[in-house]
């Protein structure tokens, strides 16, 4: 009921981007719900029995497939430089913030126990 209710808002957005694409997105959903082994979790359980059934094994492989593709297709050089700009701007805002503290440690955990619930301080 959901997607049919979705589905007049997917064909106006396509007639707005002049493409598509959520047309099909619709179509990928309705075919996970007609078979459960399409899902994302269904492959995932697939990807574990191909590996022998570790889940670490499993997640070793993915982890040398991403960084094949990220080797294959590295980021453009703006969004590098984007990148770096971001974390030198967090750095900067990291070392004002501990500028700024006052106080210990041990009266930093006085008033965070103060302030949390009894029983998230057991």
């Amino acid at each position: 009921q959901l997607l049919d209710q979705m589905e007049p808002v997917a064909r106006l957005l396509d007639q707005q981007s002049g493409d598509d694409a959520h047309a099909k997105a619709m179509a990928t959903q309705r075919a996970r719900l007609q078979d459960a082994e399409l899902t994302p979790s269904a492959k995932v359980l697939q990807g574990i029995d191909q590996c022998g059934g570790s889940f670490q094994a499993f997640g070793l492989e993915q982890s040398r497939k991403h960084a094949a593709a990220w080797r294959e297709h590295p980021l453009a050089a703006h969004e590098t430089a984007q990148f770096e700009a971001m974390a030198q701007t967090s750095l900067q805002e990291q070392r004002q913030m501990e500028e700024s503290q006052s106080g210990s440690f041990d009266e930093f955990i006085t008033h965070y126990r103060v302030r949390t619930p009894p029983q998230l301080c057991q």
